[in-house]
């Protein structure tokens, strides 16, 4: 087995170990054919008309400007972009379309989260990438997306793992729809809270002890500085009198 070999089933160990089987089978099968039969995968792709596979670009294309836009075009005109579309002949992108479709239709909902106590951006904008990302790259971004929100266990910059449950409970209790739109990363989120927790806490309380230590070493320091700048001074001062 060379190394591109190796790394390309690396990654694809990686990404079906984040997917789900009982929501997500669809996509475990489809990674599974395309790993163990790609000449034939590619070989049907091949066999589709001239025809057909330009306009399938096309409407994928289109598919890839609404995303782009989604979320700064105003609901009429979002909803004029979609209708616009024809996926029918093309049932993988119809599939993602519908899930567009049904994005729009929560947005007065994607409102009302931003506006939550308990919503802050990092959340709120990984959130609603993930509802509008296409399958293959959802799979990446949720793993990356979760990676990130444990920036807080070793920097008080970022917000602790902690929030990030607590935002993903309230979807799932108090945001039935957008749950639904993208439970796969809530629930991902919600299973890790007894794998880390007790790692949180303690990683927390080094990061204040060595932010305590690190203030009071920076303190002595200066107030060596101050003490070593007075008694130059004084004798500074003395030897000039």
């Amino acid at each position: 087995m060379n190394q591109p070999d190796a790394d390309h089933q690396l990654e694809y160990a990686r990404q079906m170990l984040l997917l789900n089987p009982l929501e997500e089978a669809d996509q475990i099968l489809h990674r599974r054919l395309r790993l163990i039969k790609p000449a034939t995968s590619k070989q049907q792709f091949t066999d589709e008309p001239d025809s057909d596979l330009t306009q399938k670009e096309r409407v994928s294309e289109q598919l890839d400007k609404l995303r782009s836009s989604f979320w700064s075009l105003d609901d009429r005109k979002l909803q004029q972009r979609l209708k616009a579309i024809d996926t029918r002949p093309f049932p993988q992108l119809a599939i993602f379309h519908s899930k567009l479709k049904s994005v729009a239709e929560c947005r007065p909902l994607f409102q009302q989260l931003k506006t939550h106590p308990r919503c802050f951006p990092e959340f709120y904008d990984k959130f609603c990438k993930l509802v509008i990302a296409p399958p293959a790259k959802a799979v990446t971004l949720r793993m990356k997306f979760l990676e990130e929100s444990r920036r807080g266990l070793m920097s008080p910059r970022f917000p602790k793992p902690k929030k990030y449950r607590q935002l993903a409970q309230i979807i799932k209790k108090e945001f039935p729809q957008l749950y639904e739109l993208e439970k796969v990363w809530i629930n991902q989120l919600l299973a890790k809270r007894n794998r880390i927790s007790t790692l949180d806490n303690f990683f927390w309380a080094v990061n204040r002890v060595v932010y305590g230590i690190t203030y009071l070493f920076v303190m002595l320091i200066l107030g060596f500085i101050i003490v070593y700048a007075s008694d130059f001074l004084s004798m500074l001062l003395s030897f000039l009198g």
